[in-house]
């Protein structure tokens, strides 16, 4: 009988944790006090029509994937990427209709309305996926404290020297864990509910926008919320702590026919921090913009899809510089002078 590998038990674990993940996956609409009784549908948190499809190539895009070694650029088909289950149809179609690219809708980048409603489907996944997490952690740090490396075992279908390392280390990991996901999820379904009622009224005093453009043609497309830790310059915007009112930012990047779209939003309460920041970007150099935006994807939002056609086009080396700048920066921020000018709109070298 062939012995298993080591790196085959560890791509065995990761799937583990990956099925785990989904297992706890919320599966209800999240629209307050929804009573629609249908189900949460599979809905885009990036528009599958007229925006990944204008990057996509045989009806794939690329994204970051975990595997055993870390995050990994992984083809997609763009029917499954970036899909989540956090809205029942009725509220998904009432609240981002305004957004709906097509024939009927255009993007406006001047419209706070389009940027509003774009905004609370990327907070809606952010917030689906903490709260997600918030259920792995809870799970797993019950287990550990039970010692319960049999309950491991069945539910990442491991063996049991694994779940038993598990079991000893799941405290120490799941525990911070826990914590983070909850001040995120405190924070982001304040920021939800504000927005609902924003767009519900009509009246958008509580949001500022800004927007950029980049003229290339389509190569990204993102969705997603995160702080913004320093400025152009290295110094520090905000600090992650527990208590301390954490500075975040919303971004869509769209791409069009002859450019790609970065919208931003943020709280009011931050318009002092945000807007010396957007400022400065504005008075960037077009080159020197470029590479900020294109370290800012690859550093802050893991809800990111990039075109084959810019990812077939880089070195091997070129590959591993973005690979290992996104694990690198997953759980600790640095600032865009000490990492790579990686440019998804041009010619760029390691």
């Amino acid at each position: 009988m062939r012995r298993t590998s080591e790196s085959e038990r560890a791509a065995r674990v990761q799937a583990g944790i990956v099925r785990a993940y989904q297992s706890v996956a919320l599966q209800g609409c999240m629209f307050p006090n929804c009573n629609t009784g249908k189900p949460a549908i599979k809905a885009h948190s990036i528009q599958r029509a007229r925006v990944l499809e204008s990057i996509a190539r045989d009806g794939r895009v690329f994204a970051f994937k975990c595997q055993p070694r870390g995050p990994v650029l992984t083809r997609v088909g763009i029917r499954r990427a970036t899909t989540f289950t956090g809205f029942c149809s009725d509220h998904d179609s009432e609240l981002f209709t305004s957004v709906d690219l097509g024939d009927r809708v255009a993007l406006d980048p001047r419209s706070t309305e389009q940027i509003a409603a774009l905004t609370l489907r990327s907070v809606a996944m952010e917030l689906w996926k903490k709260k997600n997490s918030q259920l792995f952690h809870r799970r797993m740090l019950k287990l550990a404290r039970d010692n319960d490396a049999n309950g491991v075992a069945e539910w990442l279908n491991i063996d049991i020297d694994k779940a038993k390392d598990f079991v000893a280390f799941a405290a120490g990991i799941s525990s911070p864990s826990l914590d983070g996901a909850e001040d995120a999820i405190d924070r982001m379904s304040r920021m939800f509910l504000s927005l609902i009622k924003q767009l519900d009224s009509g009246r958008f005093h509580l949001s500022k926008v800004f927007s950029i453009e980049v003229n290339t043609s389509p190569s990204v497309a993102a969705s997603g919320q995160f702080p913004l830790d320093f400025d152009l310059s290295g110094g520090r915007l905000s600090m992650r702590k527990r208590g301390v009112d954490l500075a975040e930012v919303a971004l869509n990047v769209l791409p069009q026919e002859d450019a790609t779209h970065f919208l931003f939003l943020w709280h009011r309460r931050f318009d002092k921090t945000f807007s010396r920041f957007f400022a400065s970007l504005k008075e960037a150099d077009e080159g020197s913009r470029r590479v900020l935006l294109s370290q800012m994807l690859i550093m802050h939002c893991e809800n990111l899809t990039i075109s084959p056609m810019v990812v077939d086009a880089w070195s091997r080396m070129q590959r591993g510089v973005v690979e290992r700048l996104f694990l690198d920066t997953l759980y600790r921020a640095r600032p865009y002078s000490s990492v790579p000018a990686i440019d998804f709109f041009g010619e760029w070298t390691t």
